[in-house]
């Protein structure tokens, strides 16, 4: 089988090398040290994946992204920065751009290796893609609102046997109201595409609107996904919201608020859109070492 072919774009050498080095088993990777540089490669040679840095003297990471859609449609691209990812959430939103890595200290390659196999395959449903290959994990369904607490109790009782963080039990329950409560109000449609349900109501789903909430944890890492059958979210939505709340402009804003939460409160947020056909969003707590680290920007959308 032919290896997939992916081009790293960084003006710093060390850090260009150590990717490319990091994808050599697996992939044809080739590294370039500037945009232009980047440019003149992909005039010559087809590519999977390009992965830029943001900020690079000259032509720039959005740069190269916005000439690779334009002239290499079927190229997959991601962006990486050292900085606060928050800072870009605007261009982002403006360029849609839907994927930031995150340079870390140390780096992060799980979760390089992740969004890069991600983008290559399309394959990015489900929690098992996120925690390690042993993770214990388990689901649930929940189908009214007033079972919301019952299953939240019932997923902090199973994280009590990896952790006795209490302030870890504390945003699970937080988001996991937030999120269960959007699932079940917020995303059934009508035939109009108007949502079925005030967001006050009590609410009993139908059978094929039940909602499915995965959740388990690794050595390292407990998480939760709570998944939804209407795919109703779009990346641009996504975006748009996020940058509302984080510039202060969307503060009384009432949509959105669960996602801007959820984001601020976990270690890793990852959304997951198959268009009218179902939304998972994934939320990733680290309960081992010091993992006080910037967040990426990570949504997929089929």
């Amino acid at each position: 089988m032919e290896r997939k072919a992916i081009l790293v774009v960084d003006d710093e050498e060390l850090i260009r090398e150590s990717l490319v080095e990091f994808f050599e088993d697996d992939f044809d990777v080739e590294g370039a040290g500037s945009g232009e540089e980047a440019l003149e490669i992909l005039e010559r040679r087809n590519f999977d994946l390009v992965i830029s840095d943001i900020r690079m003297p000259g032509i720039d990471g959005f740069e190269v992204i916005r000439v690779i859609r334009e002239k290499y449609p079927r190229t997959k691209t991601a962006l990486i920065t050292a900085y606060d990812v928050d800072d870009y959430i605007k261009l982002a939103k403006e360029k849609q751009i839907t994927n930031i890595i995150v340079k870390e200290t140390p780096f992060n390659f799980d979760e390089l290796g992740q969004t890069s196999h991600n983008l290559l395959t399309g394959e990015f449903f489900g929690i098992h893609r996120y925690l390690d290959y042993d993770a214990k994990i388990e689901q649930l369904t929940i189908q009214e609102t007033e079972a919301i607490q019952l299953t939240i109790g019932k997923i902090v009782d199973f994280f009590r046997g990896i952790t006795n963080d209490e302030e870890i039990f504390e945003v699970c329950d937080l988001i996991l109201d937030e999120l269960l409560h959007n699932a079940i109000v917020h995303a059934p449609r009508d035939q109009d595409g108007k949502p079925k349900y005030d967001r006050t109501a009590q609410v009993v789903l139908a059978d094929e609107e039940i909602v499915h909430v995965a959740f388990g944890y690794d050595q390292r890492k407990l998480g939760f996904a709570v998944i939804d059958n209407y795919g109703t979210l779009e990346n641009s939505t996504v975006l748009d919201l996020l940058d509302r709340h984080i510039s202060g402009s969307g503060t009384r804003d009432y949509q959105g608020r669960g996602l801007f939460i959820s984001r601020s409160l976990t270690d890793r947020f990852i959304i997951n859109i198959h268009r009218g056909v179902k939304t998972e969003i994934i939320c990733l707590i680290y309960f081992t070492g010091d993992h006080d680290y910037v967040k990426p920007l990570c949504i997929n959308e089929i």
